[in-house]
């Protein structure tokens, strides 16, 4: 199907972000720019779904009686349906997802094996009750028909005087429009795709399916409410309601009333529920949503002696919509940095910012300044980056948000980390995984255990490193996230690179790129090809490491990532001059040494300078060399990179091997400032200027090249220079 890249302009509308394709159709992120460039969703379907006019106009229909059911708290907002030919589109609510969640969809919420605690379950069960009563009450009779989590959008505000968040349910009444279309069966019968629409005798989703969906008989509200009860069980048992591995026996599974067994420890008048809910004959389930809610509501104050948010007191949404759209802000942002366009990101990040304040949300607030930071430090800005996750951090603990403080430590480690301070990235990762233990944040824990697994490993401590990687990956697997899962197999593959275990490192290498190219992570692909160029030309496979290495630039700059540019441009430098190529060598070390430079990463810049200034000394042009040694140097003496040593000492054997010119004049100054001292005042002011001529390392090489250099009969004057300079490096 025909798909719209970002930036394209349909209609009043400017699509910005990528297709998110589902089962019917796909997604856009979308602003609306004739209505003050307002967030909303596009969405549409695959065309095979729609094939003719009357099929497209049964859509508009459709869609139509979606708008008139207005404004609600507990649906999504249609607000309107346009055919833009040859195209018709539904213009929706655009709902900003919990920061930490795949998706805004309540599926993402539901983790197989893990129920909810039944105080979110029962009110998860209550909004989407309410939302689809006000559905019925302003159309008597309606029908959703596709009640499933997928259909569910949970969104990152929350109900009134709770910490319970906000849902909504959607694609009302979008199934019966392809239902009425003449389309054949999709896929086999027998192929299981749980979660997705099944064009068979009735339409549905197989997991939530009634008897008389199967069967192709009329449906009621008692259909949307066996749909309900399956969502229910799911919420509270942790696993689907229907028992089956294909199609047939899910199939079977409603038939016979073959459900899973009802978890022991539900209350009583909970079993009852769902039981009746779950009915096989309509008749015998509920018959409209006033008594579902009547009866969640009864039940909910039962278990916790609370009575629930009223509906009245989120009615008035003027207030609320405005912080909507600020979440709508903060949800394009973050589509425009995964796509990688960093600065429309930035924008965007900043009207959310803005928003959040004037409406007093000082948790929105947090997390605008959060993304900030992340989009600075994809800048390749990590100062900046640092001053952003700071603000949010101290907001989060005012507001006492401890997952979001939890987050804010773990982005404040990694750029530490970025910035090459392991030990300090250490300290703010080991505070993260204590909250996130303390809140039950899985996916926060994992995270935690895997960025302490790269500080150890920047550090050597390469086991200690995979302990931390392998601890995170088992709860990365067992929560189904793919996307963590993939790095952190990028990171063990590192691991034991670093170990010399090429063949093991590969293996994880692999598998991190193929999960990136399942779920199409850009990123993910970047990093895991750039990992494998490494490996191979560790192996001494410099043409198949170019090949990775290629591939890798390619997407490192559709994805606008800086930091990896730089990383790749340098590593093609080093394949090149491993095959001898000096011209092209230089010419990738150029670039990333550019790149670098512009997003502050100094202790890589100092890396270039080392391997430019040694192919320059390779090649006798000692003049060239110099100068960059000399910056290498100087640079990994300011962070303590122990490289500082080989730094020097290239330094010193240029220094004595070339004389002054206008291009190594520079690289003599500091020597010839220490030779002029004539007091420790002198030598202070020395030192200020070249502030790093006071460590020991430079000292050490200071003596050995003012032996060389200086005539002997001046000892004693080169030694009280070199006192000097000890006395004002031992006061540092």
């Amino acid at each position: 199907m025909q798909t719209y890249p970002p930036g394209t302009r349909i209609g009043q509308y400017e699509i910005a972000s990528l297709p998110m394709m589902g089962g019917m159709g796909v997604v856009y992120f979308a602003l609306d720019h004739g209505n003050n460039d307002r967030p909303v969703a596009l969405k549409t379907f695959r065309p095979e779904l729609l094939p003719d006019r009357a099929a497209r106009d049964r859509f508009l229909r459709e869609g139509t009686a979606w708008v008139e059911l207005g404004s609600h708290p507990h649906i999504v907002r249609c607000y309107k349906v346009e055919y833009i030919d040859p195209t018709a589109f539904l213009v929706l609510e655009l709902i900003a997802k919990e920061q930490d969640m795949s998706d805004a969809s309540l599926r993402s919420w539901l983790i197989p094996g893990h129920p909810l605690p039944l105080e979110q379950g029962l009110l998860f069960a209550l909004q989407i009750a309410r939302g689809m009563q006000h559905a019925t009450e302003k159309i008597p009779g309606f029908v959703h028909r596709d009640l499933k989590p997928e259909n569910i959008l949970v969104g990152a505000d929350k109900l009134p005087g709770t910490n319970i968040n906000r849902l909504r349910v959607t694609d009302f009444g979008l199934v019966k429009t392809i239902a009425s279309s003449d389309i054949s069966t999709v896929g086999n019968e027998n192929e299981l795709k749980p979660n997705q629409v099944q064009f068979t005798r009735g339409v549905g989703t197989p997991l939530y399916m009634a008897p008389e969906q199967w069967k192709g008989e009329p449906v009621g509200v008692f259909t949307d409410v066996y749909a309900f009860g399956c969502i229910l069980y799911e919420m509270l048992s942790g696993q689907f309601a229907a028992n089956g591995e294909s199609i047939t026996e899910l199939q079977s599974s409603h038939f016979n009333r073959s459900h899973r067994s009802i978890p022991t420890n539900l209350p009583q008048n909970i079993e009852a529920f769902i039981v009746k809910c779950l009915a096989l004959e309509p008749t015998q389930r509920y018959v409209n949503w006033n008594k579902i809610t009547d009866e969640v509501e009864r039940a909910y104050s039962q278990y916790n002696g609370l009575s629930v948010p009223r509906l009245d007191e989120i009615r008035d949404l003027s207030h609320e919509e405005r912080m909507q759209a600020g979440r709508s802000y903060t949800a394009i942002g973050t589509s425009y940095l995964h796509m990688g366009n960093t600065d429309m990101a930035v924008d965007y990040f900043e009207k959310a910012l803005v928003m959040a304040r004037e409406v007093g949300d000082l948790i929105w607030a947090g997390y605008a300044l959060g993304n900030l930071g992340n989009a600075y430090l994809n800048l390749g800005d990590a100062q900046r980056a640092i001053k952003f996750f700071e603000q949010c951090l101290e907001l989060y603990r005012e507001t006492g948000d401890r997952h979001g403080e939890g987050i804010t430590l773990g982005n404040l480690g990694v750029t530490y980390a970025r910035l090459g301070d392991a030990r300090r990235a250490i300290g703010y990762h080991e505070q993260q995984l204590i909250i996130s233990r303390e809140i039950g944040d899985r996916r926060g824990e994992s995270a935690a255990l895997s960025f302490l697994g790269s500080a150890y490993a920047d550090i050597g401590e390469t086991r200690r490193a995979i302990g931390y990687y392998e601890q995170g990956l088992a709860i990365e697997r067992e929560i189904g996230d793919l996307r963590a899962e993939s790095k952190t197999l990028g990171a063990l593959g590192n691991a034991y690179a670093d170990l010399k275990e090429s063949q093991r490192a590969i293996g994880y290498y692999e598998q991190c790129l193929e999960i990136a190219n399942r779920i199409g992570d850009r990123r993910g692909q970047g990093s895991a090809l750039g990992n494998l160029g490494i490996i191979y030309d560790e192996l001494g496979d410099v043409r198949r490491a170019l090949g990775y290495y290629e591939q890798c630039l390619v997407v490192h700059r559709e994805t606008g990532d800086r930091y990896g540019e730089g990383t790749v441009l340098g590593n093609l430098g080093n394949s090149y001059r491993a095959l001898g190529n000096t011209k092209q060598a230089l010419k990738f070390y150029e670039q990333a040494l550019i790149i670098r430079r512009e997003i502050g990463a100094t202790h890589l810049v100092a890396s270039v300078l080392f391997n430019m200034a040694s192919l320059y000394s390779q090649q006798g042009e000692l003049d060239r060399a110099l100068p960059l040694a000399q910056e290498a140097a100087q640079i990994w003496l300011q962070v303590g990179n122990p490289n500082a040593q080989h730094a020097l000492r290239l330094f010193t054997q240029l220094f004595d091997n070339t004389h002054t010119t206008a291009e190594t004049n520079k690289a003599h100054l500091p020597f010839k400032a220490f030779q002029n001292a004539a007091s420790l005042e002198e030598m202070q002011i020395v030192v200020k200027n070249y502030p790093w001529i006071q460590e020991s390392e430079f000292v050490r090489q200071m003596e050995e090249l003012s032996k060389r250099q200086i005539s002997a009969n001046n000892p004693p004057a080169i030694e009280q220079r070199l006192a000097w300079l000890r006395q004002i490096a031992a006061q540092k």
